[in-house]
């Protein structure tokens, strides 16, 4: 019942609002595409995929065209593949 005279914008920044509008499976399948969007080094995807939604209102359509460039994803070759069969 205390009054906090704090000034909160100087102590903390919001990261994270658990009573947000999307459900779990919405959240899990927005995890998968950070995790494969996300190049290294950077913080863990699961950081910046929810910083993403954060920082987009929750909106899943506007947090996944900030994941994805213009043009449309870039899709990293796996090194082995560049290996032949007998390597």
């Amino acid at each position: 019942g205390e009054s906090d005279n704090r000034n909160q914008q100087k102590m903390e920044m919001k990261v994270w609002d658990p009573d947000n509008p999307l459900t779990d499976r919405q959240i899990d399948q927005f995890l998968v595409v950070a995790r494969r969007s996300v190049p290294l080094p950077f913080p863990p995807p699961q950081f910046h995929a929810m910083d993403t939604l954060q920082r987009n209102g929750y909106d899943l359509a506007k947090a996944m065209s900030t994941l994805v460039p213009q043009g449309g994803p870039v899709l990293c070759r796996d090194e082995m593949e560049e290996w032949s069969a007998s390597e």
